[in-house]
């Protein structure tokens, strides 16, 4: 049987190849108009700005402060509080947004392209995590976190593609320099160890769910 670190390479790899055949995130896959650069700021801030209610949710289910404690790292990260000079990521995702589109602030707000299959994204996390155990919580947490290495560097790819400042790349910067899946990876090592396909299933479960919203999103920028 294969132990945790050979699962999570078979795992990565296939999630790359996979990510790489979507246009979004292929070399001349999608062509930039004005408006879709607009668009795919509104997308994506919906594709990544509801992680709140994620970390809430697995704030709230920690068995002890032993995991609790982690996700309240994350959360600290995410608001620019974990290190002296920090800013939150929000505040970064905004530099990054509004080169590209100068309403981003108002979609914030009034959500007019939260559409249906970004809300189905993040709604899918929310019942997923709602019905699991704590294990299988836990995979999923770190294999959401696990996926910033790979989904970030594809994004600061389009990102410098559409002609993005480095002020505004800062944004990625802080993401694909983290290490979330670290600070999970111990515990995670020990849930593996008790139960391996609880484990795995939640990891395929992120990764499915990830590629369809990426697909359903170049999609979108596609037809318009």
């Amino acid at each position: 049987m294969k132990n945790l670190e050979e699962f999570l390479e078979e795992w990565k790899s296939s999630y790359r190849n996979e990510v790489s055949l979507i246009p979004l995130f292929a070399p001349q896959g999608i062509t930039w108009s004005e408006s879709r650069k607009i668009l795919f700021a509104r997308l994506f801030y919906h594709a990544r700005g509801h992680f709140d209610r994620f970390l809430w949710l697995m704030a709230i289910s920690a068995p002890s402060e032993k995991y609790r404690s982690i996700v309240l790292d994350n959360i600290h990260d995410e608001l620019g509080i974990l290190r002296p000079g920090d800013i939150a990521h929000e505040a970064l995702f905004f530099r990054f947004a509004e080169q590209l589109d100068s309403g981003i602030y108002e979609e914030a707000s009034q959500e007019t392209f939260y559409l249906v299959f970004l809300r189905e994204f993040n709604k899918g996390h929310e019942k997923a995590l709602r019905a699991a155990s704590w294990v299988s919580k836990w995979a999923l947490f770190s294999a959401y976190e696990l996926l910033d290495e790979i989904d970030y560097k594809n994004i600061a790819y389009v990102a410098k593609h559409l002609g993005v400042t480095e002020e505004g790349m800062l944004f990625f910067n802080v993401h694909q320099d983290g290490d979330h899946y670290g600070k999970t990876s111990s515990q995670l090592l020990t849930l593996y160890d008790s139960e391996p396909e609880t484990v795995e299933e939640a990891f395929r479960f992120i990764s499915a769910h990830q590629l369809t919203m990426w697909q359903n999103m170049s999609e979108i920028l596609a037809s318009l």
